[in-house]
């Protein structure tokens, strides 16, 4: 294809394509409710911009803070939307829609391969992995600051090229950096570190330069960890404490576990690289499935591939693939033995799908590393971005790994959104090895009918990830779709203003919550109903909020004794009076006044309590 016609079909993909199959795919989330954080920071916003005053649009030091950036954007859409949900969920897409267009320029820069950025593009537009950002509206400044650190890195590998410091490279890349960090510093933690080591990577091993001081190397480096220093030094990430006391916690809980024998823990990241690598969706029944199936495809698959860069090598060649998969099937053995999941009630699955993702993880470090070994003299920058894609997933990934070391985080969870980044480069840039040595046996006679085969299976390899992904977003939108859409949302909180227009505001009151579906409860309702409440009816001071509760004993020690006031921000554990209690039963998607009855039963039983 001429290049005048690729880049005009680029423009295309990029500018008309792509956000219309983006608006298929999230199209069920245009129809949620707020609910949740998302109220927690609208409330925030609405005491410290609007009634206090403590904050303001124009001045820097109320962004700075690992929580407070957000402010920015939620003021512009609250100005000019209000609390009307579809505004935050589109700027939410059109966020997404940056970070994918920008990632199609950070993948070509790495790879020189239109197909693997363009392949990436795909690849993160179907990716299950970090949905949650979605639906946690409010979190949409992630998808923002990935789109800069895409930017970022871009300019960053451009000025590795340049023997000056004399270009607008350099300062586009501070810029970019800057904002990339400043604007989401909860999921930039490895960003210093990832640039560091793909710099480092690239000059000593992938471009093989002598082990000397290079001055241009040293300005990069000291650069990139100025404006990190400058943004620590600033507050944008938090206090000193914010991050450490965090870790010193973690480690606290590790050295208890490992006192218990529960040494499964230990394979926790892996399973949670495993958990990009595929959908938690994906099962398999049983250890002995996990361990002959993940590794009998691992072998037959790696001497497939393999064969298309070692074509007339001895069997030798094959040799670290099977002495990798014996050396792993042992060790997936022993995990077995110690009982993959011994903390299931903080990860519910099956032990044997915790198996499974502990050997994806495993499978997927090899294959990043073996698969760049093999393709480093035919296509060396896709080699090399084998292993880039591999440091960012680890880099990016490993700090809430380490923030909750016996959790293994779930596909769609909004802290594993920038390790897809990382899936999305590794596959584009796989997919096109295949494709590209696909290519190179269509021009022989003799293999032409092999090429055929690769080029399927390269096809096969992209659709079953797609399609896989695919399944569990719309799973997973469809779910919320149904249990905290938009009319279900404003009908209920309507019903309730209606009944209970006004709150007495000399202390908080509890609503108390009976229901059929305490999932749908849940979102509508008792997440974020403290600060929506507080909203609603006009409370800024926090300890006097409404609070929400679904235990009728709970709801019993309210009015004994206030004891569960202490349990929220601390408040003084005063009894709640009978006229500052109201219930409500959830059923059928309509709330239902009863708190005339649950006032009566209230009666009866603190009778019954003080006899």
């Amino acid at each position: 294809m001429p290049q005048r016609s690729t880049n005009r079909f680029i423009f295309i993909w990029l500018f008309a394509f792509l956000p219309l199959i983006a608006v298929f795919v999230f199209r069920k989330s245009f129809n949620l409710g707020l609910y949740g954080d998302d109220w927690q920071h609208l409330y925030n916003l609405w005491r410290d911009f609007f009634v206090y005053h403590t904050k303001s649009f124009y001045d820097i030091r109320s962004y700075l803070n690992p929580y407070w950036p957000e402010y920015f954007y939620l003021g512009i859409i609250n100005h000019f939307w209000g609390y009307y949900p579809p505004a935050y969920f589109i700027a939410s897409y059109l966020s997404r829609l940056f970070a994918n267009i920008s990632l199609y320029f950070f993948t070509f820069e790495l790879t020189g391969s239109k197909l693997a950025a363009i392949l990436s593009t795909i690849i993160f537009l179907f990716s299950a992995a970090g949905l949650q950002t979605t639906d946690w509206v409010f979190n949409m400044n992630t998808y923002a600051g990935l789109g800069l650190l895409s930017l970022a890195s871009v300019f960053y590998l451009k000025i590795r090229k340049l023997n000056t410091i004399y270009s607008f490279n350099y300062i586009l890349f501070i810029m970019t950096f800057i904002l990339a960090l400043a604007i989401v510093p909860t999921r930039m933690h490895g960003a210093v570190p990832f640039l560091i080591i793909v710099d480092l990577f690239l000059t000593f091993v992938a471009e093989k330069s002598q082990f000397k001081i290079n001055r241009f190397l040293l300005i990069r480096i000291i650069m990139t960890i100025l404006v990190f220093v400058l943004l620590l030094h600033l507050k944008s990430f938090g206090e000193g404490s914010f991050t450490t006391d965090r870790l010193s916690e973690s480690s606290q809980i590790l050295q208890k576990i490992n006192h218990k024998g529960y040494y499964a823990i230990w394979f926790y990241f892996l399973g949670i690289l495993g958990h990009l690598v595929l959908p938690d969706s994906i099962s398999l029944d049983n250890f002995t499935s996990v361990i002959f199936l993940t590794n009998g495809i691992s072998i037959i698959l790696g001497i497939i591939v393999s064969w298309l860069f070692s074509k007339g090598k001895s069997l030798l060649f094959y040799l670290p693939i099977l002495i990798f998969n014996f050396i792993w099937t042992l060790i997936l053995g022993w995990i077995v033995s110690i009982n993959p999941n011994p903390l299931y009630t903080l990860n519910p699955y099956l032990p044997s799908d915790v198996l499974f993702s502990i050997a994806l993880g495993g499978q997927f470090i090899f294959w990043s590393i073996w698969l760049s070994i093999l393709s480093g003299k035919s296509s060396p920058q896709l080699s090399s971005s084998l292993i880039i894609s591999l440091i960012w997933i680890i880099m990016m990934t490993i700090i809430y790994w380490l923030f909750t070391p016996y959790y293994l985080i779930e596909t769609t969870s909004r802290y594993m959104l920038m390790g897809a980044t990382g899936i999305a480069i590794f596959l584009g840039s796989f997919v096109s090895l295949l494709f590209f040595q696909t290519v190179s046996l269509q021009k022989n006679e003799k293999t032409r009918i092999l090429s055929s085969f690769y080029l399927l299976l390269a096809i096969f390899i992209l659709l079953f990830w797609i399609f896989t992904n695919f399944q569990r977003s719309q799973t997973y939108l469809g779910i919320l779709e149904q249990t905290r859409n938009r009319e279900l949302t404003e009908k209920t909180w309507n019903t309730l203003l209606k009944d209970v227009p006004k709150l007495d505001p000399i202390g908080p009151s509890v609503f108390y919550f009976t229901t059929d579906n305490p999932l749908s409860l849940q979102g509508v309702l008792v997440f974020g109903f403290f600060m929506r409440a507080g909203m609603t009816y006009k409370i800024p001071d926090q300890d006097l909020t409404p609070l929400p509760s679904t235990d009728y004993q709970e709801l019993l020690s309210y009015v004994t004794d206030g004891s569960p006031l202490q349990k929220v921000h601390g408040r003084k554990p005063l009894p709640v009076p009978l006229s500052r209690i109201y219930a409500f039963d959830f059923r059928n998607g309509v709330l239902i006044n009863i708190t005339t009855a649950v006032r009566n039963k209230l009666t009866e039983d603190l009778k019954t309590l003080n006899k």
